[in-house]
């Protein structure tokens, strides 16, 4: 039994009746404004799960399945999520800074006014994302691919410059 806890009152917000996260399908799951700092949900199924204003500080979303997922607001600060499917996400106004995001496929995904200081991004996949207003301070976008449905920040004038690869017309 995993116990998941609300990260400000500390009260239960939900039994997850298994002894790993690792690999678990649980799409559609409510875990809004979860304590998951550090929990390791590599290679798992959370497609169309609700982890607004969750934190997420550190854990393992490695090869996780998250199309459409709602991370509004969430802490994914350190976090590992290499090769995840995040199509569709939104993660407005999320904290990504310092997170591993390489080859992750953010697809559509709403990133707008969110924070990926120091993220790496390199190889992932950007077309039609939305990054207006978000702050990209020291972000890698090496190999990352995006369209002209792209939507950087402002002050970020060419990503190209970055070692991002545009494709399409």
């Amino acid at each position: 039994m995993i116990e998941i806890k609300n990260r400000f009152t500390k009260e239960l917000v939900q039994i997850i009746d298994a002894e790993t996260l690792v690999g678990i399908k649980l799409p559609g799951i409510k875990l809004e404004v979860a304590d998951l700092a550090g929990k390791n949900f590599s290679g798992a199924n959370l497609e169309g799960a609700n982890f607004a204003v969750s934190d997420l500080t550190g854990a393992n979303l490695a090869n996780v399945i998250l199309r459409g997922a709602n991370l509004i607001g969430a802490n994914l600060v350190s976090c590992y999520l290499c090769y995840a499917f995040l199509k569709d996400s939104n993660l407005t106004g999320a904290d990504l800074a310092d997170c591993n995001l390489t080859g992750a496929n953010l697809t559509g995904c709403k990133l707008i006014g969110a924070n990926l200081t120091g993220a790496d991004l390199s190889n992932a996949n950007l077309q039609a994302a939305n990054l207006s207003r978000a702050c990209l301070n020291g972000v890698v976008i090496r190999g990352a691919i995006y369209d002209q449905a792209t939507r950087f920040p402002d002050l970020f004038l060419n990503p190209e410059e970055h070692g991002a690869i545009r494709i399409g017309g």
